[in-house]
């Protein structure tokens, strides 16, 4: 089996952050730069990490929610 990427053990998890550091030995600050530059980011609302397109409503607006708390 192939080793995950960097996103895939981020991405879906609320602590992914934690997950990448522990697999990957990144220091935060270099992890956090590596996410938002592949335009991954943390839901301000259920803290799951995903893609930022999911910040956005279907109007294309920033409203600080993923799909999945936006459409309980």
């Amino acid at each position: 089996m192939a080793e995950e990427s960097l996103f895939e053990v981020v991405v879906g998890y609320a602590n992914g952050f934690e997950r990448a550091i522990a697999a990957f030995g990144l220091p935060p600050a270099e992890l956090k730069e590596a996410l938002l530059d592949a335009n991954i980011e943390q839901c301000p609302s259920c803290k799951w990490w995903v893609d930022s397109f999911e910040l956005l409503t279907d109007d294309d607006v920033i409203d600080g929610h993923c799909d999945n708390c936006r459409n309980p």
